[in-house]
Order: structure tokens, then C-alpha cells, then sequence
């Protein structure tokens, strides 16, 4: 039996034993928050607080949609389209995400574009908060640290109206995919999340390696159909410029991605762009090799996930959150995944 006495060593001094105190760190960890949230909506970025303005993301993703419906090029501005911020003077493409997310915004051209706008931003901002509540209320003290330490872009996803708001219940809910209970809600998660930004992927592989054989197959048929469904809707070239965009080196990376660090190294952009590659091997590897440790295993698919583009920007950094789902949410332990792993060699 574990010995349920008073704590012993350092954590039974009285200055101490408060810190391991699991309603200290919630207090903590919620006041960080909210404070991050005050500070970035009133002092460092005032204008996310505007979610109808040109400048923001519902913005872009409302004049995709507009362009959409309208049978206008996915990826070009033409007369009478609603125009981009920084496209094509800083960006290359008017829409930095696959033609989905144009097609995720058609219902809401049903409303005013105010009200879609603020409507999306409200939403994300909703996703984000309730998220991040749950964890402080279910998680330990690592997981309300963390949350303690992501505060800042925490509170930046939360307001900026960034389908990342969004993804991060999203990645959350894919580690129930390694559940054989709840398989077909991480599959469907994990499937959709791909098909807004493609680093998901790396969950869906670490079905495979852990022989989750229903999360795999929804999350593949999940792709299939809603890329099936965008490429009818969207047209397959939409697919194709985005990919050529993407892939071939035309997007400048930013600072924190993989690329962007190399750069900042001296390393010339077009060799550094090919390291997005690396970051896929790499990742795919260490899954295989982390099968056993599906909690380990996952946290690199999250992070890979967030770095397996050229554009990673500090408030992506609250997916990292995501990563914490192993040990908030049901699902294999890394003793469970060894006892498995045992067996699966076995058979």
C-alpha cells in the first residue's frame, strides 16, 4: 500500500508544502491567464479586440469564402474581391491554409460579414478558454505550470480569431484516439485537424505504430472525404497552388519555424526551407521508436506538428497545450504501452 502519512523530506516543511498544493497552481495558473488575456487585449495588441478588422484573420477567411461562392480564384485577388492584408506584397498566396478553411467559413456568409466575423472570433475564443479551464481544473500541478508558462500566447490564439482557437480542442481530443473506448472521436479529430493544417498527420501515424487500428482508418476516411469534398467545392487546382506554394520554398519562413532559425544561422533560404522535411523524418521516426510510450510519443507528434510548416509564430505555441492530454484525458499510460508494446512483439 502507498503510505498515505504526511509528506516527508523537503515537502513536509511548512514553507514548501504549499507549493505542492494542487489549488495553489489552479489559482496560479487561472490569474496568469486571465491577466495575459487583459494585457494583450488592452496594451500589446489592442487591435484583436476588433475582429472585423482588415488586418485579422476572419478577415482573410471571409474573403476566401466570398471568392469561393463566387467561383473566383481560391488563391488570387481579382476586381470586386475583398481585399487581403499584405497580399502579394508580404505574402504569397492571399490565404496561407488549405482551400478548406475557405470551405469551413461558406455557411457563415449566411450572416452579415460583421456578424460572421465576430461571431468566428467569439467562437475561437470560447474553444480556447473553456480548453484551458478544463486543464487547469483537471490537470496536476505540470499541467497548470504549463499552462502558467504558455499564458501569453494562450491569451494571443485566444483572441486573435486564428483557426488555431480552434484546433486546440481539436489536437486535445485526438489522444482519445490511443483509447480502444473512444477510438472514433480521435480519429475524426485527428482527421479534420489534418486537413486544416497537415501536421496532424503524426498523430494519425502514431495510430498505426499503437495498432489502433479504428482511430486510424476514421482518421484516413475523414481526409478522404473532406478533401474529396474540397477539391469538388474548391476545384483541385486551388489544391495544387496552395501545395506548389507551400512546398516550393515561395512562402518566407518566419523567425521561430524551423527554416527561419536556420536562416537566422546563415544558412541560405532556399537550402533551410528543405528542413520542414527533416522535421517530418525526424518526428516519424521518434513515434516509431516512442510506440511504447504513447504519452512520450504523442507530445512529439504535437510539437512536430506545430514545426512540420515555415510559418510558426509564438501564439502557435498554445498547441503545445495540447500535448498535456495524456495525462488529463483517458488513454495508455507508458507502463500500459510497454505491457502492450510486449505483446504486440510477441504476437
Amino acid at each position: 500500500m502507498v503510505d498515505s502519512g504526511p509528506p516527508r523530506g523537503l515537502r513536509a516543511a511548512p514553507g514548501v508544502r504549499v507549493l505542492f498544493r494542487p489549488v495553489l497552481w489552479r489559482v496560479v495558473a487561472a490569474v496568469t491567464v486571465v491577466c495575459a488575456v487583459l494585457v494583450t487585449g488592452i496594451v500589446w495588441r489592442p487591435d484583436l479586440l476588433h475582429p472585423t478588422s482588415p488586418t485579422g484573420d476572419p478577415w482573410n477567411y471571409l474573403a476566401a469564402a466570398e471568392r469561393l461562392r463566387d467561383g473566383h480564384p481560391l488563391y488570387g485577388i481579382g476586381p470586386g474581391d475583398r481585399p487581403v492584408f499584405g497580399y502579394p506584397t508580404l505574402f504569397p498566396l492571399p490565404l496561407l491554409a488549405p482551400p478548406t478553411m475557405a470551405i469551413v467559413w461558406v455557411p457563415l456568409l449566411a450572416l452579415p460579414a460583421d456578424a460572421a466575423m465576430t461571431l468566428w472570433a467569439a467562437g475561437g475564443f470560447v474553444a480556447v478558454t473553456a480548453t484551458v479551464a478544463w486543464m487547469i481544473v483537471r490537470g496536476g500541478i505540470g499541467v497548470q505550470i504549463l499552462v502558467t508558462i504558455l499564458s501569453i500566447p494562450i491569451a494571443k490564439t485566444a483572441l486573435s480569431g486564428n483557426v488555431n482557437a480552434y484546433l486546440l480542442p481539436i489536437l486535445t481530443a485526438s489522444w482519445l484516439g490511443l483509447s480502444s473506448r473512444v477510438g472514433l472521436v480521435g480519429g475524426l479529430t485527428t482527421g479534420f485537424a489534418t486537413v486544416v493544417r497537415v501536421g496532424p498527420a503524426l498523430i494519425g501515424l502514431l495510430y498505426v505504430v499503437r495498432r489502433r487500428w479504428l482511430a486510424a482508418i476514421v482518421a484516413v476516411g475523414t481526409v478522404c472525404v473532406i478533401g474529396a469534398l474540397s477539391v469538388l467545392v474548391a476545384g483541385a487546382n486551388a489544391w495544387m497552388t496552395y501545395m506548389r506554394t507551400s512546398l516550393g520554398g515561395a512562402i518566407q519562413p518566419t523567425a521561430l519555424s524551423v527554416p527561419g532559425l536556420l536562416v537566422a544561422q546563415g544558412v541560405d533560404t532556399g537550402v533551410a526551407h528543405y528542413a520542414i522535411v527533416g522535421v517530418w523524418i525526424v518526428a516519424g521516426i521518434a513515434i516509431v521508436v516512442l510506440r511504447a510510450r504513447p504519452r512520450i510519443a504523442f507530445v512529439v507528434a504535437v510539437v512536430a506538428s506545430i514545426y512540420a510548416t515555415p510559418v510558426v509564430r509564438m501564439e502557435f505555441w498554445a498547441l503545445l497545450l495540447a500535448g498535456a492530454a495524456p495525462w488529463v484525458l483517458h488513454g495508455p499510460s507508458d507502463a500500459e504501452g510497454l505491457v502492450a508494446d510486449a505483446a504486440i512483439g510477441g504476437s
